[in-house]
């Protein structure tokens, strides 16, 4: 990827951080929605949890050794990457 692009990315919010760190289980769709600018991705995948029936609404972004669960599906989200024309 040579251009940066913006993408949804679900972080978590005070309260949901603090059910996190008690080791409360949370829905991504709890947390707040904020974009990011990513100069780099080594990765995207299908997002999945027990919660959601597949194809997942969400994905996960794979970048420099952290992982960010984004509020697009992965055709979506292949779609804004230009994925699908190689």
């Amino acid at each position: 990827m040579n251009t940066p692009v913006t993408l949804p990315i679900f972080m978590h919010t005070a309260e949901t951080a603090s059910m996190n760190k008690c080791g409360i289980d949370i829905d991504m769709a709890d947390c707040e929605v904020r974009d990011l600018v990513f100069f780099n991705i080594n990765a995207i995948s299908a997002y999945t949890d027990d919660r959601y029936d597949l194809p997942s609404p969400f994905s996960e972004v794979h970048a420099n050794g952290s992982e960010y669960i984004c509020a697009l599906s992965i055709d979506k989200l292949k779609a804004k990457l230009g994925v699908d024309k190689l």
